[in-house]
């Protein structure tokens, strides 16, 4: 993972990957440490996103009816992250079971065969920043004097969780915790 991994995020119009819909795609391809490619799309998935929901993402009923349709953004997607569709390169999330549940939930409805390997920043900082007072990707962004600058988008949640994942990476190699 030190060298090449790929950090996933999602925006959703729910909790339930059986009964919801991914609405915006993002991910960022992290090469030697650094981030080096970058993929956003909103999708228009047929659904309605409630008042609540835009609340916390931004993300309109007006904004996703001109987003491409669910297979052709996510065609796109899967486009970008060939090499980890190929079991070639790791994927991160953030909380990373609902990401790729999602992800996965999508695909299959789909009719793609869908299976990531993934790890998940949200133990590994508990692990190795076991004294913050939660473990939201927010606290831990600022703990890490890191700036998000469009919190609750996929684009730049993934970023922010690579960054995570090159720290976390950095403490372990040099085996501390604080």
């Amino acid at each position: 993972m030190k060298r090449r991994f790929i950090a996933f995020d999602v925006e959703t119009t729910g909790m339930r990957p059986d009964r919801e819909r991914i609405v915006e795609l993002g991910a960022v391809i992290f090469d030697e440490g650094m981030p080096s490619e970058y993929f956003s799309t909103l999708v228009n998935a047929e659904t309605w996103i409630s008042p609540y929901v835009t609340a916390v993402n931004h993300i309109t009923n007006e904004m996703i009816e001109s987003a491409p349709a669910e297979p052709v953004a996510f065609e796109e997607f899967l486009n970008f992250i060939l090499d980890g569709r190929e079991g070639k390169t790791v994927f991160c999330a953030h909380n990373a079971r609902f990401d790729f549940g999602f992800l996965t939930a999508s695909l299959n409805r789909l009719g793609y065969c869908a299976e990531f390997e993934f790890v998940d920043t949200l133990p590994l900082s508990r692990h190795y920043l076991p004294y913050l007072p939660n473990y939201r990707q927010g606290t831990i962004e600022e703990y890490l004097g890191l700036h998000n600058r469009d919190a609750h988008r996929a684009e730049s949640d993934a970023e922010i969780c690579g960054k995570i994942m090159c720290e976390i990476l950095r403490r372990a190699e040099e085996g501390e915790r604080k």
